[in-house]
């Protein structure tokens, strides 16, 4: 049988899911929108796959997704087990989350497609962002993902703008706990290099499109680099939407995904929701429970307009995690308020707190 070019056989798996229900129209937009980077198309143009490759690929999500609702399976047995006494209050507990499960299951499809699209071509991939780089700026790595260009608004204002470490006038002699930014031309981001040893590094591709962009993180492992993560930003009228992600860990496909989304009061953020799921784990070693995290934050500012800090809300589906369960069957913060440091809520130079008004990282 002939061969099919990559491009053409991803584009129908994309729409093959999307018409079966497995992917949502917001997610099928997405891996549409990802499929027409210039950089992506550019990775994938000359690569054919056979009809047998095609089969292995297709096999290959759907084998991850069987043995992810299994482990879900087994992991609404274990809870149901756990509260035997209480059978009433498993089923509540059970039924509540289901709806959050199911979206968080549909986002892992569209991941799992994502990773067979990028498979390990960190190199490929990397390569052609290398070709854009026009100038590089470096910075101390703290402990912070991505220093100065985290993805998340959210981490940057709650954790990031702490400390996320200042550019170096010159490069760095030793690049050893740096991280280094490449720009194009136009002042856009091209990638992140972390160097956490002399030979040892990860990278974070970055691809723009119209509507978002896609942070593809890659490991060094043996000489290759292979995807660890995703995220993606959504920007809707000049306003970001969403971040969500995901952490690949080995055999098991997908380890977690999560989602934060942002709303609006005028010109400023006012709350954001912030989601993760961790898949269960089944094997003959380890057993542990999947655990979700809906949390509700709301910002507090200041008089002059500026954000002083914030308070969190743990929820359990649509109630009140406080009002739920006492009992720590998923992991609950319950409520608390937040408050950033009198030099934190000062320090509002350009690549400082940058939450005055919205970021907007489409510019």
């Amino acid at each position: 049988m002939k061969n099919i070019s990559e491009q053409e056989f991803w584009q129908k798996i994309v729409s093959e899911f999307y018409t079966q229900g497995q992917i949502s129209q917001e997610s099928y937009n997405c891996l549409n929108a990802f499929l027409e980077c210039p950089e992506i198309i550019e990775m994938l143009n000359g690569c054919e796959l056979s009809s047998e490759e095609c089969k292995q690929y297709r096999a290959a999500i759907l084998d991850v997704l069987s043995t992810k609702r299994s482990d879900l399976t087994k992991r609404e047995d274990s809870i149901r087990q756990k509260l035997s006494d209480r059978n009433k209050k498993a089923e509540e507990y059970l039924l509540d989350e289901k709806t959050f499960i199911d979206e968080h299951m549909e986002e892992t499809v569209q991941f799992l497609i994502m990773q067979g699209i990028c498979k390990s071509q960190g190199e490929e991939l990397s390569a052609i962002l290398s070709s854009k780089v026009k100038y590089r700026k470096y910075s101390k790595h703290k402990g912070f993902s991505m220093g100065l260009y985290e993805a998340s608004p959210v981490f940057d204002l709650t954790v990031g703008n702490a400390e996320r470490g200042s550019f170096y006038k010159r490069v760095p002699k030793d690049k050893y706990g740096k991280l280094e930014y490449l720009f194009r031309e136009d002042g856009r981001l091209v990638s992140i290099i972390y160097y956490s040893s002399e030979s040892y590094h990860n990278i974070c591709c970055v691809l723009y499109s119209k509507s978002y962009i896609y942070y593809m993180v890659f490991e060094q492992l043996c000489g290759n680099k292979t995807l660890y993560g995703i995220k993606i930003l959504k920007n809707l009228n000049n306003k970001l939407e969403y971040l969500k992600w995901c952490v690949y860990e080995g055999k098991t496909g997908i380890h977690r995904v999560g989602k934060e989304t942002y709303l609006y009061d005028n010109s400023k953020i006012e709350k954001w929701w912030y989601e993760e799921f961790w898949f269960p784990i089944y094997n003959e070693n380890t057993t542990l429970d999947g655990t979700i995290i809906r949390e509700l934050c709301t910002g507090i500012y200041d008089k002059e307009g500026y954000m002083s800090g914030y308070k969190v809300d743990s929820y359990i589906g649509n109630r009140l995690a406080k009002e739920v369960f006492r009992e720590k069957l998923v992991h609950i913060s319950g409520y608390d308020e937040f408050y950033l440091s009198e030099k934190e809520r000062l320090d509002t130079g350009k690549d400082s707190l940058r939450w005055k008004y919205p970021p907007n990282y489409f510019d």
